[in-house]
């Protein structure tokens, strides 16, 4: 009787766990890629009171919404110093959440009061919109702005009407997402944080399926 050698009882153990399979799991190619980063500068001073819900650079200034009821305001703020350079408070009804500037006026969403106001670079308010839904982020891509509700579906609206002009659903590896939160557009792309998640989400407005 020959006796079999135990480097061949390993080989067939290996094989009999692998399932009969010749070939590795399919990768999903639309799993999301992993972005690095480096930091750029060092940290700035900011107002530790102020609950940000929005923040954008425009025209080489900082300009700011802040939440809470009765707290709520519009700023612009030196960014080097943290010095408030020009505020305004919401009603105390209002809560503030993301902001944008467009064609140097400057749009503010509030959370649940379904309205967005419209200001000039001097924070005078020209006009307010109705809005159908919670107001979360808000970014523009030069021709539309783009606003996150809390879902994850974003929704576009034409600027000077604010006329709903579609809505995109955004998804992970073909699964929707959810809690999509402060928007950017950078280079084509939309970024979002997806609120309680450790997550920056890089999105393709062509498709709504995230990147990276």
């Amino acid at each position: 009787m020959k006796k079999i050698s135990p480097l061949f009882l390993l080989f067939l153990l290996v094989a009999c766990n692998n399932g009969g399979k010749d070939t590795p799991d399919e990768v999903n190619p639309d799993t999301p890629i992993n972005l690095s980063y480096s930091i750029i500068a060092p940290s700035y001073p900011h107002d530790t009171t102020s609950y940000t819900q929005g923040l954008t650079f425009y025209k080489g200034e900082m300009y700011e919404g802040t939440g809470n009821y009765q707290k709520s305001k519009l700023m612009k703020v030196d960014f080097k110093t943290g010095k408030i350079l020009k505020s305004v408070k919401l009603e105390d009804k209002y809560f503030g959440e993301g902001i944008t500037i467009l064609n140097d006026t400057i749009y503010q969403l509030t959370w649940q009061q379904n309205v967005v106001f419209l200001y000039t670079l001097d924070f005078k308010k020209i006009k307010e919109f109705p809005l159908a839904t919670e107001g979360w982020g808000i970014t523009t891509n030069g021709k539309s702005l783009i606003i996150s509700t809390g879902n994850g579906d974003l929704d576009y609206y034409e600027p000077s009407s604010f006329k709903k002009e579609k809505s995109l659903t955004v998804t992970d590896a073909g699964i929707n997402t959810h809690n999509l939160n402060e928007l950017e557009f950078i280079d084509g792309f939309i970024f979002a944080n997806q609120w309680q998640y450790d997550y920056i989400l890089k999105i393709n407005p062509a498709n709504g399926k995230i990147v990276a």
